[in-house]
Parts: C-alpha cells; sequence; structure tokens
C-alpha cells in the first residue's frame, strides 16, 4: 500500500443508544477511529459490475487494516456520510482493507 494514496482524513463512527430523560432510546454515532484513506467514486463500468453483488455501491475506500470495523458503521469523510456495506481484507494479511459504501443521504 502506497502512503501517498491516503490523502483523505476519514472518522469510522459507530452507532450508540442513548436513553433520554423519558426513557426512550435516542441514537447517535461516536468516533470509533480516525484513518488516512483513499476515497475513491466508482466509475460507471465499476458500478455496473459490482451492483450484481451491491446494488448501492458508490464508493471505495481502502486504508490500513483495522480491526473491529463492520457493516453497522458508518464513514464520516469531511461530513460526507458513507453506509458501510461490507469490509473486505484483498489479502487476508490484515495489512489493508477496502470498505466498500453507499452514499448516505
Amino acid at each position: 500500500m502506497r502512503a501517498g494514496r491516503l490523502n483523505s482524513a476519514i472518522i469510522i463512527e459507530s452507532k450508540t443508544e442513548v436513553i433520554n430523560t423519558v426513557g426512550e432510546p435516542i441514537e447517535t454515532w461516536s468516533t470509533f477511529t480516525s484513518i488516512r484513506a483513499e476515497v475513491r467514486t466508482q466509475s460507471g463500468k465499476e458500478f455496473i459490475s459490482a451492483k450484481a453483488q451491491h446494488s448501492e455501491l458508490s464508493h471505495v475506500i481502502t486504508c490500513r487494516y483495522i480491526s473491529g470495523v463492520n457493516s453497522k458503521m458508518r464513514i464520516n469523510n469531511g461530513g460526507e456520510y458513507y453506509n458501510i456495506l461490507s469490509v473486505f481484507d484483498p489479502s487476508s494479511r490484515k495489512r489493508e482493507m477496502r470498505i466498500y459504501c453507499s452514499e448516505q443521504l
């Protein structure tokens, strides 16, 4: 993995529930970790080939491997939020990972 390609500072956030004074659960997001990453928008051809697997795939994020990242989390990229569809370790050596995301509206 080339460090020069990791040109975006992203925040991986995990969902937490807080109970308010009335006893109702309120969904909040807390920082799981901050990391440098490469954020790529899928080209038309990549989007069509990936559509067979994920119908809403819009971004692929490549970063150093982080244990514990899962599809219940989201990515904050400078105020743009992405829902995590899946996390993939391409070499199975825990050096880098690819996070497949859909843009949150």
